[in-house]
């Protein structure tokens, strides 16, 4: 009696848990990712501006992304140590931190213009799936320009292509794009002072 009582329980959990599944499967019904706030230009530039200027001190803020996320305040928290100042309060991600007292606008512009040059496609190229395989290489290649450049700018591809929208697949070195215009991406500003 108990184990018939016991498959009824296991039945009916089973039952409960397929169902809902199974419909999900025949609806094709996913769960929507969070949908990200629109960001203003000047928040995104203001993050940039703090990230280049971190990593031009040496305190690394992580791939520039625009966003004043973890490693950011982190980098910032780590900098201001350095200076003998308190360490500040631990701040949200993607809350702007205070940043009296930097001289941010000594970065100049952190987001300049580029020419794809012939140069960017040098690096690119197949790269096998096997560990063994990888290892025999020379050198490990990029999947594309827009992963080329984005390392090159030390930021991601997702922020490449939000600078750059609808110019980041396929990518030509001058190859003309709106008229005469070479192809130009703005990027984050890397050289060192």
């Amino acid at each position: 009696m108990k184990i018939l009582l016991w498959l009824a329980l296991v039945a009916a959990i089973v039952a409960t848990v397929a169902v809902p599944a199974e419909a999900r499967k025949k609806s094709g019904a996913r769960p929507k990712p969070a949908a990200q706030p629109q960001r203003n230009p000047a928040e995104i530039e203001a993050a940039t501006r703090l990230q280049v200027f971190l990593d031009r001190a040496n305190f690394s803020p992580g791939a520039i992304n625009g966003h004043h996320g973890e490693f950011t305040i982190k980098a910032l928290a780590l900098y201001r140590q350095s200076r003998g100042e308190p360490p500040p309060l631990p701040a949200k991600p993607d809350t702007t931190p205070d940043v009296s007292g930097f001289d941010l606008a000594g970065v100049g512009p952190a987001i300049v213009p580029y020419t794809v040059a012939d140069a960017d496609f040098k690096n690119i190229g197949p790269l096998p799936s096997a560990v063994a395989a990888q290892a025999k290489l020379k050198f490990l290649p990029y999947r594309d320009a827009a992963e080329a450049i984005a390392e090159k700018f030390h930021c991601e591809v997702h922020f490449l292509e939000h600078l750059n929208p609808g110019k980041t697949k396929p990518i030509k070195a001058g190859r003309p794009a709106h008229g005469a215009e070479r192809r130009t991406f703005r990027t984050r500003r890397c050289e060192r002072p």
